[in-house]
């Protein structure tokens, strides 16, 4: 029930299937992300994350067709101080103006390409926070701004408490229990969307809370996939899935190396992989292009896995990862 291969369709035609692993961009922590995306479009054919936000300001271009699904994200991340999990840097950040409005501009703006097709993430700041069910009527309405069945909706859930600088835990984490007593108000959304950090303070406890969104779905009849957002390292990602995820995204593959299946510094990997005397910008590339590479190795053991359930397709932390996955079983009484 709980791992397994899902789908969304678009016009009767499978437009993605699961699990789904997702290179991500975003101008927060990579101000030149509009040249990077030029550089990486080339090594990336399937699906990438690209931030509604990044649109608006003009820090990408306004339409990209180089793979086949291309997310456009809420902006929310953008907009805020915070940083994901996997960011260790902290970097300056000074986030921009970011108004409802500049996001229903960049969805009217959408043209559905020839050769991709596009998920569309709610709209999301930090600083206006509705409850859950305001959260669900703001994205209905977002969306009739779309052409009618051109455009694949996502519902990113989010806390209903605005952040600010003392923040409570209701503030910092989703209700779990409010999201499965309303998922049937989900039914609309085509992908279900939460945010790695928002899930919970332990590994453990967010696997347990992805498992109970997934029952939750499971009961109700709906089998929309569960995308996290934020997460993409090797070790997180199919514990992850084995709770009942099924997309993943982050920026991990462009802050570290990933090297025998955990992240690593990139200088740490260019002196373990690469001639000692490789230019930076080089060294760079070539970890991002291993990056991809190991996210599509990793990518096919999980949808081995999700067929046979045999932990040997993991190349890395096989026994590592059986373990973690008994365990979490054990606290759900053996499901």
């Amino acid at each position: 029930m709980l791992v397994g291969r899902r789908s969304v369709n678009l016009h009767g035609r499978k437009v993605i299937e699961t699990p789904l692993l997702i290179p991500s961009f975003s101008s927060k922590g990579f101000p030149q992300v509009k040249q990077l995306i030029d550089v990486m479009a080339q090594y990336i054919t399937e699906s990438t994350l690209v931030s509604a936000y990044d649109i608006h300001h003009g820090l990408i271009k306004r339409h990209y067709s180089f793979c086949d699904v291309i997310f456009l994200d809420s902006g929310g991340y953008e907009a805020a101080l915070d940083f994901d999990l996997s960011d260790a840097r902290r970097v300056d950040h000074k986030p921009r103006s970011w108004q409802r409005k500049y996001y229903r501009n960049t969805l009217r703006s959408l043209k559905l390409p020839k050769t991709a097709s596009y998920v569309v993430v709610n709209y999301d700041n930090p600083k206006s926070r509705l409850r859950l069910r305001g959260q669900i009527q703001r994205a209905r309405r977002d969306f009739k701004l779309l052409a009618q069945g051109a455009f694949i909706t996502e519902f990113l859930i989010k806390p209903e408490s605005p952040a600010g600088p003392r923040k409570s835990d209701k503030a910092l984490y989703l209700d779990i229990d409010k999201i499965v007593r309303d998922i049937a108000h989900l039914q609309d959304f085509q992908i279900i969307g939460v945010t790695e950090k928002e899930l919970g303070v332990s590994l453990l406890g967010r696997m347990s809370n992805i498992g109970r969104i997934r029952k939750a779905l499971h009961d109700a009849n709906m089998s929309q996939p569960i995308h996290i957002f934020g997460a993409l390292d090797p070790i997180s990602v199919p514990l992850y899935f084995f709770a009942g995820a099924d997309i993943f995204d982050g920026l991990t593959w462009l802050r570290y190396a990933y090297y025998e299946g955990v992240a690593v510094y990139m200088a740490n990997f260019a002196a373990l992989t690469l001639s000692l005397d490789t230019q930076e910008t080089s060294a760079i590339t070539k970890t991002f292009v291993n990056n991809l590479s190991v996210l599509a190795s990793l990518q096919r053991a999980m949808r081995t896995f999700a067929d046979t359930e045999d932990f040997s397709v993991f190349s890395h932390h096989a026994g590592c990862l059986e373990t973690a996955y008994k365990h979490f079983k054990s606290t759900r009484g053996g499901h």
